[in-house]
């Protein structure tokens, strides 16, 4: 089990890929699948390193890590931020993936991790921050009590 967040804080950091790739997060992104994705027979998890590469060289990206000497990398945010195609004006950062470790969950990190991501956000200009919630989940009954509104719904199937 780690450490609470009583005895060790996790320090969150801006990285770059290879940072977050540095720190282990593999292990991570496989929990987080696991939990989440839900086809798992079609969406099978296989990151396209060279593309978040790419967006990263682009200016694209901002990757937040939060991680104890001890666990290393316990949470992760990944946000794009982009000129948004309908209001070229406005720039809008859009969050791919927030994840905290189920050992690390009401200890406020999550919280934490969404608050530095839309600060460092809104510092890279971002006028707009949108996030992915699941329903039935803890995010998606948060965001309304930090502020957040529906956007859109988003419905998917298997073809």
């Amino acid at each position: 089990m780690a450490e609470t967040e009583t005895t060790v804080n996790p320090t969150i950091q801006q990285c770059s890929v290879d940072m977050i790739r540095d720190l282990g997060i593999e292990g991570l992104l496989e929990e987080h699948w696991d939990e989440v994705a839900l086809h798992k027979d079609l969406m099978v998890l296989s990151p396209d390193w060279h593309r978040y590469y790419e967006i990263e060289e682009r200016g694209m990206m901002l990757v937040l890590a939060a991680s104890t000497p001890a666990d290393g990398i316990v949470g992760y945010s990944v946000t794009f931020i982009v000129p948004h195609l309908h209001y070229s004006d406005l720039i809008v950062a859009n969050n791919d993936l927030l994840f905290v470790s189920k050992d690390w969950r009401r200890t406020g990190l999550g919280p934490r991790l969404i608050l530095a991501t839309e600060s460092a956000s809104r510092e890279r200009g971002a006028r707009m921050m949108t996030w992915h919630a699941k329903p039935k989940t803890i995010l998606n009954k948060l965001m309304p009590k930090i502020g957040y509104g529906v956007q859109d719904i988003v419905h998917s199937k298997e073809l």
